[in-house]
């Protein structure tokens, strides 16, 4: 028989979170607890919640990073064709 797995839906780009019961020693004895374990893309190792929420905000956080990186790098790229096109323009006169 297999073991179902509750996968909860994300929608955002090839993230993965499933519900598992692990078992956690926190001081007081060993207890099963209900973790939520995100992978994703460029995630070295997959990281643990306790609750869907924050599952949610660190993607969403994590999203915002990866756009601001990519606004950044859009940015600087514009930049520079600008002044190698200036410097052209300079140079043929």
């Amino acid at each position: 028989m297999s073991k179902k797995v509750k996968e909860i839906k994300l929608g955002k780009r090839g993230y993965k979170a499933v519900v598992k019961n692990k078992k956690l020693n926190f001081g007081d004895g060993t207890h099963i607890y209900e973790i939520i374990e995100l992978s994703g893309p460029k995630m070295d190792k997959p990281r643990m919640f306790v609750d869907e929420e924050s599952v949610r905000k660190y993607v969403g956080e994590v999203e915002i990073e990866n756009k601001m990186d990519k606004l950044e790098t859009s940015l600087i790229k514009n930049v520079l064709s600008k002044k190698k096109k200036e410097k052209q323009l300079l140079h043929r006169y």
